[in-house]
């Protein structure tokens, strides 16, 4: 039991940072990924390389850094809920665009659900009258 509530704590841990702390994130990784970038340059460059050589080769040892990038955004956050929440503001930007379309979406919704489980709502009655 103390496994389960140890990965809900890991998951709700992983929520809270990535959707409260995304901007802060990005900039501390692309600032640590320019910190060893630097260092790695100047380690070249003591060892004869001129200056633009040295930031090439660096670049090529430490490897691709939008892929490094990409694959730490993948996992560090809860991806199921980031999509939901950009789903629902791209819902909301078109329904803005276009009103009349989200007022008859939504009347049609609201008036086929209720028309759906109307017969739900009356079998309850229907059976304490037998």
């Amino acid at each position: 039991m103390t496994r389960f509530w140890g990965l809900l704590s890991k998951q709700m841990a992983r929520l809270r940072g990535s959707l409260w702390r995304r901007r802060d994130f990005e900039t501390d990784f692309d600032e640590e990924v320019e910190a060893h970038l630097k260092l790695l340059t100047e380690r070249f460059v003591r060892h004869g390389m001129t200056r633009d050589e040295a930031h090439c080769a660096a670049r090529r040892q430490f490897g691709g850094v939008v892929q490094m990038k990409n694959d730490l955004r993948e996992r560090s956050r809860f991806q199921p809920l980031e999509e939901a929440l950009q789903d629902l503001a791209y819902v909301f930007r078109q329904f803005r665009k276009a009103p009349v379309f989200a007022f008859t979406a939504i009347l049609t919704l609201v008036l086929g659900i209720g028309v759906y489980n109307r017969p739900y709502m009356r079998a309850p009655t229907l059976s304490r009258g037998l």
